[in-house]
């Protein structure tokens, strides 16, 4: 008589499906961290971890009846700070976007046409949902502004 046949493959499982990483406990800062976190000068710097700052300040989601002069914005995304608050909520000095020190960086008028940066040090809401700069100082190297409430109209 012919050998029996060898015994059926035990069932493969199905193929699990990856799991999606958790979501950042920061997503706001989803654009600004991965270019930070490119960055070697930030990884050396931070012993091969970028930090994140703390959330932006409270105000982010605050919204005032009216406002005037150059401090007010109204979007909710803060794109259209066009202020001069230029120190960040812990009070450093922001660095000029026109600079490339102490922090070498991409964010450029060329780059960035429509973001309000260029000779100055001014905080801008460049690439995240509230207004940051660079700083004058190694670390950190950049933080959230304190821009005030945003508002429901600007006017002069």
């Amino acid at each position: 008589p012919p050998p029996a046949p060898p015994p059926a493959p035990p069932p493969r499982p199905p193929p699990s499906t990856p799991r999606p990483p958790p979501p950042s406990p920061h997503p706001q800062f989803g654009y600004i961290a991965a270019l930070a976190a490119l960055e070697p000068r930030n990884l050396a710097a931070g012993g091969g971890r970028f930090e994140l700052p703390p959330e932006p300040p409270s105000e982010a989601t605050a919204v005032g009846g009216g406002g005037t002069g150059v401090e007010c914005y109204t979007r909710k995304d803060v794109a259209d700070y066009r202020g001069h608050v230029n120190s960040t909520s812990s009070g450093y000095t922001c660095q000029a976007w026109s600079l490339q020190t102490p922090h070498a960086h991409t964010f450029t008028p060329e780059r960035y046409p429509t973001e309000g940066i260029g000779e100055h040090n001014y905080c801008r809401a460049v690439g995240s949902s509230w207004a940051w700069c660079f700083t004058t100082v190694e670390k950190p190297g950049w933080q959230y502004c304190r821009v005030g409430a945003r508002q429901s109209a600007c006017g002069a």
